[in-house]
């Protein structure tokens, strides 16, 4: 397919040897249902067409259009590929190569480029001589362009692979590489995957003997699932550890042909857990400790508010209750006097306040000694107690004075009461032995829960009424010293108040 000549040679009109052409017809039926499309050409100038397929009309061109020469095959050929075409065909048949495959380029009627691949042989008659080239050309145009899509798809796979920052690489069943991707290649410099070294060896230095008994892809080529380790792999000195994950390459077949290894460096990630790992252990010690001294802390604080608790009620106690007698005094009078009104509130119940006074204390205490008069008010303190119930509020309220605050359901006799307190005084003074037995004085008020007051309206009104009867023993003439159990008014006077 030349200038002129089609580098085939050159010469006079040579005839097809005996039955050639029969031959060609008779498979042209079957030929035209083929994209193949058979060729002669003569050897001569122009390479004229002898017999061509009907087929040949899938580049817009007719079997008349070609054997009758108005359209020359050199002509439809690209004017680029004529030179190569021409120094093949010349070079093949001076070597006595027989059969022979081209590739060139071929316009369509239409104008359209269109790739072909020609597989040619030569046809010589009885002398020796080259009468004919027989060829079938194929159209693969579509083949060429879907080859050149895959290469251009396999460099941008490529380059992927080789700038996703992991190592890949691809190892057959018998634990060989087959492939290194860019950063393999970085990590394992003096391993060249064209010599198919064994990846036990070539990926350790030193080199392993056998197999890594944690290897995933000796797994992975053995039962065709994706399997992942951290590996231990001695380099120079020291060990460097990687995440690999192998997947399985199948066959037609399903049948596993090879693994592919996706391999990451990640050293610095297990030193770094290594130290976390020796932080988290130092600090967990760090807390045991300060755990254990937090005990003996706490279990001192307990002690420390145990004590505390104990000085408080104490203290509290001290506030609340009269050292002398042991009832309270007048703060916690006061203070649990009026929980006693607002629970009266609630239940409906009315109140009774008594408000007593010792008798002739100072005349005891000039007499007989201030001891003596201690004793008058502890045998005072201790007949209110024994007199009234547990639930009611029993107070010495100031020197002499006695108060008791008790709910009930209505109002006291006085004089019964006052009788009550002479016998148990009585009883008193006889089992005390006490050269002074006290008297007292008292007075009452009551308030009902219809009306409800206040525990101060109550202590005014009973000290009003204890004042009354005072008097009354004043008006009867009635000195007394204190001697005996008898409840009456005497005439001294204490802080502005007889008594």
């Amino acid at each position: 397919m030349g200038k002129e000549t089609k580098g085939k040679g050159a010469g006079k009109e040579k005839k097809l040897p005996p039955g050639a052409l029969e031959k060609l017809r008779a498979l042209e039926s079957i030929i035209n249902q083929s994209p193949a499309v058979v060729f002669l050409w003569r050897v001569a100038p122009g390479w004229p067409v002898d017999f061509v397929s009907d087929n040949v009309i899938q580049f817009g061109y007719t079997k008349d259009d070609l054997i009758s020469g108005r359209v020359s095959w050199v002509g439809i050929t690209h004017p680029d590929d004529v030179p190569r075409l021409e120094a093949e065909v010349a070079d093949y048949t001076r070597r006595g190569i027989r059969e022979f495959t081209q590739q060139y380029r071929l316009f369509a009627k239409s104008g359209d480029v269109r790739d072909i691949e020609d597989r040619t042989v030569v046809v010589i008659d009885r002398k020796g001589v080259i009468t004919h080239l027989q060829g079938v050309i194929l159209d693969v145009t579509e083949r060429k362009r879907a080859e050149e899509a895959l290469r251009a798809s396999e460099e941008t796979y490529k380059a992927v692979v080789d700038n996703i920052g992991m190592g890949v690489s691809v190892i057959s069943p018998e634990m060989e590489i087959l492939t290194l991707n860019k950063q393999m290649k970085e990590w394992f410099p003096g391993v060249d995957a064209s010599r198919r070294p064994t990846c036990y060896r070539a990926f350790n230095n030193p080199p392993r003997d056998a197999v890594c008994s944690y290897c995933p892809t000796h797994k992975t080529l053995h039962d065709g699932m994706v399997h992942e380790a951290v590996t231990d792999t001695p380099s120079g000195g020291r060990v460097i550890h990687y995440r690999v994950i192998s997947s399985p390459i199948f066959d037609k077949e399903k049948k596993v042909v090879a693994a592919i290894e996706m391999t990451e460096d990640i050293t610095k990630r297990q030193l770094m857990k290594q130290e976390l790992r020796k932080h988290r252990e130092r600090l967990e010690e760090l807390v045991a400790e300060r755990t254990a001294e937090l005990k003996i802390l706490n279990a001192q604080l307990q002690e420390e508010i145990g004590e505390r608790k104990r000085v408080e009620e104490e203290l509290r106690n001290l506030s609340l209750v009269d050292e002398l007698t042991g009832l309270y005094n007048r703060r916690g009078f006061f203070t649990f006097a009026d929980q006693q009104r607002k629970l009266a509130v609630r239940m409906k119940k009315g109140m009774m306040l008594l408000f007593a006074d010792v008798d002739n204390m100072k005349w005891i205490n000039d007499t007989f000694g201030h001891k003596e008069g201690d004793r008058a008010l502890v045998a005072a303190a201790k007949v209110l107690k024994e007199v009234f119930r547990e639930s009611d509020i029993v107070a010495r309220v100031s020197g002499d004075e006695f108060v008791v605050l008790a709910m009930t359901d209505e109002k006291q006799n006085v004089d019964a009461l006052i009788s009550r307190l002479e016998q148990n005084l009585k009883r008193s003074n006889g089992e005390g032995g006490m050269r002074s037995g006290p008297s007292i004085s008292a007075g009452t008020a009551y308030c009902d829960p219809s009306h409800p007051c206040s525990v101060q309206t109550l202590v005014s009104r009973a000290d009003k009424s204890m004042y009354k009867q005072k008097q009354r023993k004043l008006g009867a003439g009635s000195r007394g010293k204190g001697h005996g159990s008898r409840v009456k008014a005497k005439g001294a006077k204490k802080n502005g108040r007889e008594q």
